[in-house]
């Protein structure tokens, strides 16, 4: 199975219309972008998908309604809804990657190190909070940004032990994915609360970008491998008739 170039065409040309957004500082249609980069992507995962997964489907319209939350930023309660759908939509992949192989089999001499690493992480993150709290419009921003960063730290470590265990390809791209839009979604914090830059903003569209075309990537090999093995299911069972 090649890779439909209406698909990679469409990636490139919604990257390309995101980034003149953010070029001639049109706020609100960077953000209606976001948004249709979900749907976007939504799209292409339905053309792969085998079988249906109900966290993965919880992801992506938790995901959409995070960035519609966005667009209206202005209005506070706006941000506080966006951010717990954010959270919403990673605790959905969290249990998705909870249930791939090697994902909760941590190692008895490799878990202290894990655990400490996971920890001083989390109070890394939790001071940073605090320090930036400053710039919150509310109060309640601060335990619901703690919550968000815990399952961030939680699906980067899950996706890191998937792919210690498994070692290939699909499961790098898994990594990368998550490791990507966790990084854009860090960059997208630091312009919203800290330091409205364009430089952040591209960085975040960089990073968000890749990573998604990482899962893209995962898709296709993924369904180009349960081709190739139905094909050989069926010539099998052909030589045996």
């Amino acid at each position: 199975m090649r890779i439909p170039y209406v698909n990679t065409l469409l990636l490139v040309l919604l990257f390309a219309i995101t980034f003149a957004a953010i070029v001639l500082g049109s706020e609100f249609w960077m953000r209606f972008f976001w948004c249709l980069s979900t749907i976007l992507f939504y799209g292409i995962y339905s053309q792969y998908v085998l079988k249906k997964y109900i966290t993965m489907e919880l992801l992506f319209l938790l995901s959409l309604i995070g960035n519609i939350f966005t667009l209206f930023h202005d209005q506070w309660y706006f941000s506080e809804l966006a951010l717990l759908s954010f959270s919403g939509a990673y605790a959905a992949l969290l249990v998705y990657l909870y249930n791939r192989r090697g994902t909760h089999n941590l190692d008895k001499s490799f878990r202290p190190f894990f655990i400490g690493a996971f920890i001083i992480n989390l109070i890394l993150v939790t001071l940073m909070l605090t320090e930036f709290s400053i710039y919150f419009d509310n109060p309640l921003m601060l335990p619901i940004f703690i919550i968000y960063f815990i399952l961030t730290l939680a699906l980067a470590g899950m996706a890191f032990l998937h792919f210690n265990s498994v070692a290939t390809s699909q499961s790098l791209h898994l990594l990368g994915f998550i490791v990507g839009i966790i990084m854009a979604d860090v960059l997208r914090f630091l312009d919203h609360y800290y330091y409205n830059s364009a430089s952040l903003q591209l960085g975040a569209l960089f990073l968000y970008s890749g990573g998604y075309y990482l899962a893209y990537r995962r898709m296709v090999i993924y369904a180009e491998h349960k081709t190739r093995k139905y094909i050989l299911q069926e010539v099998s069972e052909i030589k045996n008739e």
